[in-house]
């Protein structure tokens, strides 16, 4: 179901964007009850998006409004995540995505470490990644962007969220496939995440073949959601939702009905931790 009222999300977003911290964050949870809920369409979903993108470069808080317009467009973006690439989406889905990929300049700005002379946010960065994922009809124009912030960026925080972006833009794509592959050798939630995007990109990976980087990826000490370093992924935004790593992975053993397979390996994981079972 869906909380809050439709009515009031022009007055949510002018808090979200311009007034105090408090009031940004009461602002964040009523616009994701309203738009996101538990993941069902809500009719006000279009009309939002445009007030939010139109807001976007003002916010005094952009990640807040990243992570919304990434939420909002798949009605919870973890569905648009596990979304089969060739797959049509529904037309509201598609009229929302337009919308937000007729200022793609303006979300690929925040992709950047530094606004004019200010350098922005590591959640920031990762957020616009978020966003960058489930817009797959630009994807011929994004994934160079993302495979050069897996490398580059300073932040393990935005290049595991590009690899995870790449993980569903890139399905089927040998290219891409090699490229998570690689990164798996790195450390980490970096080594985690290409290990996750693998499995979610690359149809005969199997799920025991995560088992080197699985500990990574489960072990990382997510930072709380209101620090710098926080993972925009999964639910990983709201403190009373499952943490992030567990969703991403029960998320894919769901969508690839394995989800026997994901306990067990689990169980060993949890056995071979030098830290005791995770």
């Amino acid at each position: 179901h869906l909380t809050g009222s439709a009515r009031g999300i022009p007055s949510q977003v002018e808090k979200l964007v311009r007034k105090g911290p408090v009031a940004r964050e009461d602002a964040f949870v009523s616009l994701y009850g309203s738009l996101v809920g538990d993941g069902e369409w809500c009719e006000a979903t279009v009309p939002a998006v445009a007030l939010l993108t139109e807001s976007l470069l003002e916010a005094r808080d952009p990640d807040l409004v990243l992570m919304l317009l990434a939420d909002a467009i798949g009605a919870d973006h973890v569905r648009a995540w596990l979304e089969p690439s060739g797959e049509t989406a529904s037309p509201e889905v598609a009229e929302a995505r337009t919308i937000i990929e007729a200022v793609l300049q303006e979300v690929l700005v925040f992709t950047k470490p530094k606004r004019g002379k200010k350098k922005s946010k590591a959640v920031t960065r990762a957020a616009a990644t978020v966003v960058l994922s489930v817009l797959p009809s630009v994807s011929q124009e994004t994934i160079p962007i993302l495979r050069n912030l897996a490398v580059v960026d300073e932040s393990p925080v935005v290049r595991a969220s590009a690899l995870l972006a790449l993980g569903s833009l890139g399905e089927g794509d040998e290219a891409i496939t090699t490229f998570l592959a690689e990164q798996r050798a790195t450390s980490g939630l970096v080594a985690g995440a290409a290990a996750v995007s693998l499995f979610r990109q690359h149809k005969k990976t199997q799920l025991g073949d995560l088992e080197p980087s699985l500990e990574k990826w489960l072990s990382w000490p997510a930072p709380k959601y209101w620090e710098d370093e926080m993972l925009p992924w999964f639910g990983g935004h709201h403190t009373w939702k499952v943490p992030p790593m567990g969703q991403a992975l029960l998320a894919l053993a769901r969508h690839r009905k394995v989800e026997d397979e994901l306990v067990e390996l689990l169980i060993t994981v949890g056995n071979d931790s030098t830290s005791g079972p995770l």
